[in-house]
């Protein structure tokens, strides 16, 4: 079953996913690392840049998007020219997809690989997951315990005179 059912066509025929959902949050990164990068590190006025920025502004799918697509495909390996922030990386890590990317960087290659390892310890303490190991889950809750704590997703980011994501997400519906 595919996570976001709305996603889906009505087959496999179809060479579209209708009400895809742009994500409410990116993953940040910090801004010398998306300067090593991209060459450059802008963002808008207002920013709080000590949170971070997006690797990529543009990025709109998100890891349901690709595993739902994963999931229709049925690949037994992904070659990603471009890794973006990881998304479909932990796709495939959820799915137990082979997954080969490529980094733009070190600094990216790192970022990436940081957010595919704390989706996989996820995975691992995650009873009934093809990762779960009884054993290991009791060392890495006890080792990750507060990175286990964290819940994976950010609270969007309002700037100075914006209204927050909830009025202008509810203004789509």
């Amino acid at each position: 079953e595919h996570e976001q059912e709305d996603l889906m066509e009505e087959s496999s025929f179809y060479t579209s996913f209708s009400g895809m959902k742009f994500p409410v949050t990116l993953p940040k990164i910090t801004v010398a690392d998306k300067k090593a990068i991209m060459g450059a590190a802008e963002a808008p006025g207002g920013w709080p840049a000590a949170k971070g920025l997006p690797l990529f502004w543009q990025e709109s799918k998100s890891c349901s998007f690709y595993k739902s697509l994963f999931q229709t495909l049925k690949p037994t390996l992904v070659i990603d020219a471009e890794i973006g922030s990881g998304q479909a990386a932990q796709a495939a890590l959820q799915l137990g997809i082979s997954y080969v990317g490529i980094a733009k960087h070190t600094s990216h290659m790192n970022f990436v690989a940081n957010a595919v390892d704390k989706s996989a310890l996820r995975h691992i303490v995650e009873t009934g997951h093809m990762l779960f190991n009884k054993q290991l889950s009791e060392s890495i809750n006890e080792i990750f315990k507060s990175e286990l704590e964290e819940s994976g997703t950010e609270e969007p980011i309002t700037l100075e005179g914006e209204a927050p994501w909830e009025e202008v997400a509810a203004q789509d519906k």
